[in-house]
Order: C-alpha cells, then sequence, then structure tokens
C-alpha cells in the first residue's frame, strides 16, 4: 500500500481510489538555472518516484504537468509500456493564470489496460 504521509495526522493514511490524477513534476532541471541538465540532473530520481508510485496504483488516467522546455524522456520511457502518452503543450495566455509566464506540457497518460479512448485525444486542449 503506497499511502501518503498525512501532515494533518503525523501518519501514512489512505485515500479513496481516483480515476484521474494530476501532478507537476520539478523542473529546474530543465531550466537555465538547473543548467539544462534533463534526466542527469539532481531532480530527475524525483520522477523516477512518482512514476513508480502510478505504475504500482496502476493510476487510469495520469496527467503530469511541467515546463515547456523539459522534454519528458523520463516519463516517456518509464511509462510507455503501461499507458498511452501524449503531450499537450499550453501557451501561458491558456492557463487562466495570470501569473504564467512560461509554456507548459501537460502529458496525459491514458491506462492502456483500464481505459478506452473514444476520440482523438491530441485535441483535448482547446475551445
Amino acid at each position: 500500500n503506497l499511502a501518503p504521509y498525512c501532515v494533518k495526522c503525523k501518519a501514512c493514511c489512505s485515500y479513496p481510489s481516483v480515476d484521474i490524477e494530476m501532478d507537476s513534476t520539478p523542473c529546474t532541471d530543465a531550466s537555465p538555472q538547473g543548467n539544462r541538465l534533463g534526466h542527469l540532473g539532481p531532480q530527475a530520481h524525483l520522477i523516477l518516484i512518482l512514476v513508480r508510485f502510478h505504475v504500482v496504483r496502476g493510476t487510469p488516467i495520469w496527467v503530469n504537468e511541467n515546463v515547456g522546455e523539459w522534454d519528458g524522456s523520463i516519463i516517456h520511457e518509464q511509462c510507455k509500456q503501461v499507458w498511452d502518452i501524449v503531450a499537450i503543450n499550453v501557451q501561458p495566455r491558456d492557463s487562466g493564470f495570470s501569473c504564467a509566464r512560461r509554456k507548459r506540457t501537460l502529458w496525459v497518460m491514458i491506462h492502456k489496460d483500464k481505459c478506452k479512448v473514444v476520440g482523438d485525444n491530441r485535441f483535448a486542449w482547446g475551445y
């Protein structure tokens, strides 16, 4: 059981299963401040831990957000056997958040055994 640590209870609490989970991974290794080290950077292990969490849980739909400069190769290599993966590039004006200044990429993972795609998910973003 991969129950997360709960700050309120000061213990590992269980939570109900969900169909869609969204998270964001550290962007430092993709940024100029992180010297653009990518998967060789010091934050890469955190992404591998997150991938392992979702693999073990069998998350049906997983959306991961990161900066547009991040190539997502870690997620792609670790997840392509379990999920169909679509990258949706989002411009700051599309986010609805006035403080967003950099483009983002939403990596949408759709579990191959638990979900059935009934449309072209490459066009899921838009008005």
